[in-house]
């Protein structure tokens, strides 16, 4: 007969058995589970909200393919709810638990008590209600099935008790069984249909000047041997933000970010395209330009492992469902190999002369600091195998456009739209990669935000390296705001500007390294000996609020 365990015990051996090395949490939530958590030498890193702890979980998920582990109380979830936004826009894998008042005290104004499914009804695919202990090996094992799914997503299990202890405390008669398939991304690998892969083929091989964008469903199929194969046929490889780091982006035949947040000279590349391949995208508005890079003349081929995502956002697709690694090992076997490299030296040329344009600011010693001349320095100090963070807005866009990755070693993670998502994001996977560098990029306007996360990286020694783009302001609103003020005196700065602060104090204040850079020649010592010094670390670069990240080029609206 198998031993009787109680739920907390139940849940800390199934999360072990998966996989799981780290949680995040914000305390008052299941702490007998916790106890239980570190008798299995699982790390319990207390974060300071609940959306820093969902942060951290989405960037340990993201950066080692596992199951991201996040927790608060009742009153918390719905905290923690607002923080799964961006793991599931991101396609991340976390689970967040979450307690609820058990049934009696229900709908009688119970203390800090809400309501809490719809509150998770738009950021997880699955969501369930734990009332008893026995549930817990069912949903929970449901839990790691959805959120590891072919469209990974956040799942939810809300458990009885305030701080779940209902649950924790009640047994469950049956043994610990767990599919570690299931522990990390992907769970299943499918092989294609032939046939799709001919069609497409076939239809690849007559356009004249094809194009592939890559995905986070690339990155995560593991395909770079098979884009750079792919690449090899002749055909140009771009990338939506989310599959940067793929591939090299010193190669000939890599055209670098596509879509909104994108150098002008790379949206001109996909319009001009006959044929457009998308490997693991969602073809979403951030990817493809607001759905108008593409020509609507030019041919689609999208590769995903979730066939409902074929087709989404373009009509007449020619689709091949199954892992972008497999179907693109396929594919490449029944491409011509005598296209030329005619195509891929025009998109490099274009690519090439918009390099060379902003140079200049690249290299210069003006002060405040240019953020080109930021990028250059990170790219050249950043290690062979780094994880780059960065955070959303003009962050992902000056990272995006300006600094170039090896796509053999270096990484690259960017916030699906959350601002202030980057630190905390940078955090978790420190924790799920403790022997790489991490190196997160983030403005003045984000680090604001979680802040207060520089005393959790001190308390668990995790040596992540925070660059603050310090511009005083949020300097990617500053356009829209002067545009809206138009003639109209008054204090646009009101919107958009903050006061000076020196974060490499703030730093020193939580008992970290700060390093305060406000000369260009400076920046390559200060982050060089900030990756190298193994602890946590913050160099502050004042940078001047005015001069604006690339725009993306869009064709006018008649194209």
């Amino acid at each position: 007969m198998a031993e009787c365990l109680t739920g907390a015990r139940y849940l800390a051996q199934s999360l072990h058995d998966y996989g799981v090395t780290d949680v995040f949490f914000m305390e008052a939530i299941l702490r007998h589970t916790l106890l239980e958590l570190e008798k299995l030498g699982i790390r319990r890193v207390l974060a300071h909200s609940e959306k820093g702890a969902a942060y951290m979980a989405d960037g340990y998920a993201r950066a080692s393919g596992k199951v991201g582990i996040c927790m608060a109380q009742s009153v918390g979830a719905a905290n923690l709810a607002a923080g799964l936004q961006d793991a599931y826009l991101a396609r991340s894998p976390v689970i967040a638990f979450t307690g609820h008042k058990a049934i009696p005290e229900l709908q009688r104004n119970a203390y800090q008590e809400i309501a809490h499914p719809a509150l998770y009804q738009s950021v997880t695919r699955f969501s369930a209600s734990i009332e008893d202990a026995s549930q817990l090996p069912i949903l929970l094992r449901q839990a790691f099935r959805e959120a590891t799914g072919p469209t990974p997503r956040p799942a939810h299990l809300d458990f009885v008790g305030h701080t779940g202890e209902v649950m924790e405390l009640g047994p469950v008669d049956e043994p610990v069984a767990v599919d570690t398939r299931h522990g990390r991304l992907p769970a299943y690998r499918n092989r294609p249909d032939p046939d799709d892969v001919l069609r497409a083929a076939r239809l690849i091989d007559t356009a004249r000047q094809p194009v592939a964008v890559i995905g986070s469903g690339a990155v995560v199929a593991g395909a770079a041997d098979e884009v750079r194969a792919l690449a090899d046929t002749g055909i140009p490889v771009a990338y939506a933000l989310d599959g940067k780091g793929l591939v090299d982006d010193n190669r000939e035949s890599t055209l670098g970010a596509v879509g909104n947040y994108s150098a002008p000279y790379a949206n001109k590349v996909i319009h001009d395209a006959d044929l457009i391949l998308y490997i693991g995208s969602d073809t979403s508005d951030m990817a493809t330009g607001n759905w108008r890079a593409p020509h609507p003349e030019a041919a689609i081929v999208q590769i995903d492992a979730d066939p409902a995502e074929i087709g989404r956002n373009f009509p007449g697709v020619t689709g091949i469902c199954g892992d972008p690694g497999l179907v693109l090992r396929d594919l490449v076997e029944l491409l011509r190999s005598d296209r030329g490299k005619d195509w891929i030296e025009r998109t490099h040329a274009l690519r090439r002369q918009w390099l060379e344009e902003v140079e200049p600011r690249s290299v210069s010693e003006a002060r405040p600091t240019t953020v080109e001349r930021l990028c250059r320095e990170i790219e050249r100090a950043l290690p062979e195998d780094a994880l780059l963070v960065a955070d959303t807005g003009y962050s992902g866009i000056w990272t995006g456009t300006h600094i170039k990755l090896n796509g053999c070693g270096q990484d690259y993670l960017r916030a699906a739209g959350s601002l202030g998502w980057g630190f905390p994001a940078a955090i978790g996977a420190q924790c799920a990669l403790p022997g790489r560098p991490v190196v997160c990029f983030c403005g003045d306007g984000g680090f604001y935000y979680h802040l207060s996360e520089l005393e959790t990286a001190r308390r668990w020694n995790l040596p992540v390296t925070v660059i603050v783009n310090n511009n005083t302001s949020l300097g990617q609103d500053i356009p829209g705001v002067r545009e809206v003020y138009g003639a109209e005196t008054g204090r646009t700065e009101d919107l958009t500007h903050f006061e000076p602060v020196d974060f490499a104090e703030v730093a020193k204040a939580f008992g970290c390294q700060g390093i305060r850079v406000e000369e260009p020649g400076s920046l390559a010592d200060a982050i060089t000996n900030g990756i190298a010094s193994n602890q946590p670390t913050v160099i502050d670069v004042v940078t001047d609020p005015e001069p604006r990240a690339p725009d993306a080029w869009f064709p006018p609206p008649s194209q």
